[in-house]
């Protein structure tokens, strides 16, 4: 995997999908989305996996096997990067952004150095499971 770089830098281009949330799902989608030539940015507030079938963040051991929804995510994560997408960890998305009336893109902060940036997008999916109206809650 890449090691984090200067979050403003990562935000000059523009993306195509930007994918809140960074489960087994949304991994999927990041995924097929790089795979068929998208510019492709994923951002999730905790580790990857975080909550996917309750691990909350951690791999569940069985016969020395990680449980498999845990595994098929992180395979998502590492096929979806191989393919040109940057997904970010540790990003969480505090506001949509809006130009003309219409979303277009998100405001993410880095949690673990505060930094800030506006990351645009033609297209925002919001698939956060459980934390989905949270990101609507912050246009208020």
């Amino acid at each position: 995997m890449r090691a984090r770089t200067d979050l403003v830098k990562l935000a000059e281009a523009e993306y195509d999908p930007a994918i809140i949330g960074g489960g087994i799902i949304r991994t999927g989608v990041a995924r097929d989305a790089a795979m068929r030539g998208l510019r492709t940015v994923l951002f999730e507030k905790e580790d990857f996996c975080y909550g996917t079938s309750a691990l909350k963040g951690a791999y569940v051991y069985y016969d020395s096997q990680i449980a498999l929804t845990g595994r098929l995510c992180m395979e998502n994560v590492v096929s979806a990067q191989s393919h040109g997408a940057l997904l970010l960890n540790h990003a969480k998305v505090v506001r949509l952004a809006k130009e003309n009336n219409a979303v277009s893109g998100v405001e993410v902060k880095d949690t673990l150095t505060r930094e800030s940036a506006e990351f645009r997008s033609k297209l925002v999916v919001n698939v956060g499971g459980p934390w989905l109206d949270e990101v609507f809650r912050s246009q208020a």
